[in-house]
């Protein structure tokens, strides 16, 4: 059933079969499928990769104006962000094939638990809504609020089930609620019931006015989400998260913080800690964390660091727009992928093939 669906979705993106006789690729017509040039993918000069014909940006991020009201916190976006029109058109200018489309997380900062399941909720509809415009060309990835539970709980049946969402977005923390804490054990079994992944985006921290984001340096989103993205793994993995639900599969936001920079130091101190007994090792337990490409821009150097973390198949593409320029978010970052020196086929790993495998849409080793 796998096979068949994600047959149909490799159909629907990339227009299969190809013509033939022609001086340039070019998709052919299909029938059956709504034949629209948006939906049809062709690679510019800047975006093209030898042999790559498919590209997911997996962390794409979308601001609904209705939930735009509610939140106490926001950052500079692009304009017409929340059109899918608009989306298309930036899409197409680097040849992305699909967009996975997520609320980030750290809107919900400052939120009450009713104000964030709120936003949740608004967020969740206007995804599914655009989704439902263009099927072949976004991805919902719900967001959740952790505050609540129970209100978590009820809000991941709905997108799952309802509307047919293939990930969960939540945030590092929330109100001083890490992502270890006993109460979302209930959380994490129902996701990991439901076979997908969780997307993390790091979220503003108090207590260290240094590093504020009002106090005009911006210290925070520059140096404190990587922090705390490093800091929400440990916190998993020491606190045992993924010994309890091993099928947990955990994407980073900014390929994993600090953790490419900072591997021999989180291994020694893992074992010095918490080693031995049925413990497994640091890097055995990083097998289920990923991390996206979305680096404000593009830079082999880090992405070749980060690469002798994760390897080739935990690394999935992502842009980090609208809140990042699309010729440095998406453009640059395509470059240094194309530019890395690693084989084609790694290539295609990051660009879509790992993405395609957590969305479900190809079978699982």
């Amino acid at each position: 059933m796998k096979v068949f669906i994600y047959n149909i979705f490799i159909a629907q993106i990339r227009g299969l079969p190809r013509e033939a006789g022609r001086g340039r690729d070019r998709w052919a017509a299909r029938r059956g499928v709504v034949q629209q040039s948006r939906n049809t993918i062709n690679l510019n000069s800047s975006a093209r990769i030898p042999g790559i014909n498919l590209i997911i940006d997996f962390s794409s991020h979308i601001i609904p104006p209705a939930a735009d009201e509610i939140f106490k916190h926001s950052w500079k976006h692009a304009e017409g962000q929340d059109d899918p029109e608009f989306r298309l058109k930036i899409m197409d200018r680097y040849g992305i094939g699909m967009q996975v489309v997520h609320l980030s997380a750290a809107h919900l900062y400052g939120l009450d638990a009713r104000g964030a399941e709120r936003a949740c909720r608004i967020s969740n509809d206007y995804v599914a809504k655009i989704v439902s415009m263009h099927p072949d060309r976004f991805a919902g990835c719900g967001i959740l609020s952790i505050l609540d539970v129970g209100s978590a709980l009820d809000e991941l049946d709905r997108v799952v089930k309802d509307l047919g969402f293939r990930c969960i977005t939540i945030g590092t923390h929330q109100r001083d609620i890490g992502l270890d804490s006993e109460e979302l054990h209930r959380l994490y079994g129902r996701i990991a019931s439901y076979n997908v992944p969780v997307f993390l985006h790091p979220v503003n921290w108090d207590g260290y006015p240094l590093a504020s984001e009002g106090n005009g340096v911006h210290a925070m989103s520059t140096f404190g989400w990587p922090f705390d993205t490093s800091l929400a793994i440990w916190r998993m993995i020491a606190g045992g998260i993924f010994d309890k639900f091993p099928g947990l599969r955990i994407i980073t936001h900014h390929l994993g913080g600090m953790l490419p920079f900072y591997r021999m130091r989180a291994e020694f101190r893992f074992n010095r800690y918490y080693g031995g007994g049925s413990r497994r090792t640091f890097m055995d337990y990083l097998k289920r964390v990923y991390a996206d490409t979305a680096v404000d821009g593009g830079s082999v150097a880090d992405l070749m660091t980060a690469y002798q973390l994760f390897g080739p198949k935990r690394i999935v593409f992502g842009s980090d727009w609208p809140y990042i320029d699309d010729a440095m978010s998406i453009g640059d970052n395509l470059a240094a992928i194309r530019s890395a020196p690693l084989p084609d086929e790694e290539k295609e790993m990051i660009l879509h093939g790992n993405a395609e495998e957590l969305l479900g849409f190809q079978p699982r080793d």
